[in-house]
């Protein structure tokens, strides 16, 4: 992957001087595979003494906060900011599953008479750290975000972090960013259509609005095998490739995936899921997170992860 970008990278000039103070803020969050190798690259970044960063694992997701306290200018150097990009991308690398982590990091900077806003997001050639500089005004100067920091823990680390990115977009700082706008805006839970595919009524899919995201939990089906006989009966049965091989992917407790579509039938997002908790038990539920779009218009249950368009 290619080295992230330092701060000077920002479009626009750099403001002069030096760095009067600085604060952080926002979540980054994904799937993980083994959360003791990302437990190291957190006590780094707080070695770095810039933010306060904090791990919240749950299950097989990950979640990295960051504080809001304030940052002396002193600490907020070209290779402190590099440093801290590169550690985020070894965090990232590290999870296990890159492609599914998704951030709303940021860092504010206040320089004698300028901002510079710099966003850490994650792309497909890791994290990149894209920055903008707008005119300083009264809030910058005068803002106290220890104080809020305080406030914020009073209800939760976790939910404060969510709470703040949400209210960045709607204010506009993620704006220039694609895809949180999108979250924001997209389409009503209730509204997608139901696609089970070569799955038949083996499954039932339902879907619920989290945080932008789409909650989508897969329970048994109406025709799902009640016993090994049952199952090997409707094996034989079939006579198209896939359904035989969806079939089999549910009697074993395989490995398949939701898809999000347009319109168009084309796949906005995916993701994989394991159903082997529903072998083990007639109750369990298994499920998956897609990120909301405005452009949703369908979940499909499919043997292939399919390739988002653009």
């Amino acid at each position: 992957m290619p080295e992230p970008e330092p701060l000077e990278a920002a479009p626009g000039a750099r403001p002069a001087g030096a760095v009067r103070h600085a604060w952080f803020g926002g979540i980054l969050e994904g799937r993980m595979t083994d959360a003791e190798l990302l437990k190291p690259l957190v006590r780094r970044l707080n070695q770095l003494g810039m933010a306060e960063a904090e791990l919240e694992l749950e299950g097989g997701r990950f979640s990295l906060m960051l504080d809001d306290a304030k940052v002396p200018g002193q600490r907020m150097t070209d290779e402190a900011m590099r440093d801290f990009a590169r550690l985020l991308q070894d965090l990232v690398e590290a999870s296990g599953a890159p492609h599914a982590a998704e951030s709303t990091l940021h860092c504010t900077c206040v320089y004698d008479d300028a901002v510079v806003e710099t966003l850490f997001q994650v792309t497909e050639e890791g994290v990149e750290a894209r920055s903008r500089v707008r005119p300083l005004d009264q809030d910058d100067a005068r803002q106290r975000p220890e104080a809020v920091a305080t406030a914020l823990r009073r209800i939760g680390t976790r939910r404060a972090a969510l709470m703040g990115a949400l209210l960045l977009v709607v204010f506009g700082l993620m704006a220039w960013v694609s895809g949180y706008l999108d979250r924001v805006l997209s389409h009503s839970a209730e509204d997608l259509a139901h696609e089970t595919g070569p799955f038949g009524e083996t499954l039932v899919l339902s879907v619920e609005k989290s945080w932008g995201n789409y909650k989508v939990t897969l329970v048994r089906g109406p025709d799902y095998p009640a016993s090994v006989a049952e199952a090997e009966r409707r094996v034989a049965e079939l006579t198209s490739l896939v359904q035989k091989t969806a079939y089999n992917i549910v009697v074993a407790g395989g490995r398949m995936y939701v898809q999000l579509l347009d319109k168009d039938q084309k796949v906005l997002a995916s993701e994989e899921v394991e159903l082997r908790a529903l072998v083990a038990s007639g109750d369990a539920e298994v499920t998956a997170k897609l990120p909301g779009r405005i452009r949703a218009h369908a979940l499909r249950l499919s043997l292939e992860r399919g390739l988002p368009q653009k």
